[in-house]
């Protein structure tokens, strides 16, 4: 017979703790990774639109890293965004 192990307090709380940190740091380097596309897009093709800056703010790392590499060959923004 097995019996269920109940979690502890401070194991909640740490857990709790550990995950709201990671929650942090992923938005922190997303937000990272936002600025630097942001600046890179601006350079390559000038002011951007209001709705790019803001579909750049809510990307997720992984949209943001296939942005950044689409802008290197892109000769467009429509290029960057294009849909897969």
């Amino acid at each position: 017979m097995t019996v269920a192990r109940r979690e502890q307090p401070e194991e909640t709380i740490m857990s709790t703790a550990e995950k709201l940190k990671r929650e942090g740091e992923a938005r922190g380097e997303a937000r990272g990774r936002a600025e630097v596309v942001t600046k890179q897009l601006t350079k390559r093709f000038g002011v951007l639109p209001k709705d790019i800056v803001d579909r750049i703010k809510v990307a997720d790392t992984t949209t943001l890293d296939r942005w950044a590499e689409r802008l290197l060959d892109a000769k467009t923004l429509e290029q960057v965004f294009a849909a897969e």
